[in-house]
């Protein structure tokens, strides 16, 4: 019997589905003055874990990538939300699926893209990301 990490099963989530979820979880960010960054980081891991494959969260974690949202919310004290999500599927072979995403972030009196690729793969019946890599980021 294969147990899943995963919080809440994503087995009926199509691979859009799960990705706009995650890119949505990832991004929005609340502002939160009582947290400093490295706790707001930790934090923000955790509850990114369940999205990955192991590989692909040593990766997230390993290249911070978890404080680019952190960061851009505490230097302008602001919450960060996510206004749109474009996704151009770059392979789908049923059981992994390859993304390159644009992602615009609202900003309290601008907006920012990220370019990020990802790849997701079935593992447990749960789609997880097991590669991901930003590519370009406008200056926050």
């Amino acid at each position: 019997i294969a147990v899943s990490g995963c919080q809440t099963s994503n087995d009926e989530l199509s691979p859009n589905e799960f990705t706009e979820q995650f890119v949505n979880d990832f991004f929005s960010f609340k502002y939160d003055e009582n947290l400093n960054e490295t706790e707001s980081y930790s934090h923000l891991i955790e509850d990114l874990k369940p999205y990955f494959t192991e590989e692909g969260y040593n990766t997230f974690t390993k290249n911070n990538y978890g404080f680019l949202p952190i960061e851009a919310s505490e230097k302008y004290k602001s919450d960060i939300t996510v206004n749109d999500i474009q996704l151009k599927e770059l392979f789908n072979d049923e059981t992994e699926v390859g993304y390159n995403v644009d992602v615009e972030l609202q900003l309290p009196s601008d907006v920012a893209t990220v370019n990020l690729t990802l790849s997701i793969c079935k593992e447990d019946n749960n789609w997880k990301v097991y590669a991901i890599q930003i590519s370009t980021i406008d200056e926050f």
